[in-house]
């Protein structure tokens, strides 16, 4: 039986890598990736190598390799079919406080 590759989005293979903080080479040992053997007029490509091909839409993962990558990124395989990556959103700054001392609120005992 044939592999099937599965085109994957290049940019979201360099965004997510770089998102993570994780090496090329890091990543191919979690995700498993293997080197691909010497032929007659290529030599070995290491699994790093392997990844920055495909990062520069070079070649493809299979789709076991693609779900090897996503457990290693820790992200849905559904993040690798997207048409771009995703804008980071900027949290609003929490202007509550726990200890203002003009607080208006006193606590009152019930009557019993």
């Amino acid at each position: 039986m044939q592999k099937m590759y599965v085109p994957v989005n290049p940019i979201l293979l360099q965004w997510v890598r770089k998102e993570s903080g994780l090496s090329r080479e890091q990543v191919a040992a979690r995700a498993k990736i293997s080197p691909l053997r010497a032929t007659k007029h290529k030599s070995e490509i290491t699994p790093g190598a392997r990844l920055d091909l495909w990062e520069k839409g070079e070649g493809a993962p299979s789709f076991n390799q693609l779900k090897n990558l996503a457990k290693a990124y820790r992200r849905p395989l559904i993040t690798f079919f997207l048409p771009h990556p995703p804008q980071r959103n900027e949290f609003l700054a929490d202007l509550r406080s726990a200890h203002n001392s003009e607080s208006s609120f006193e606590p009152r005992c019930l009557p019993s």
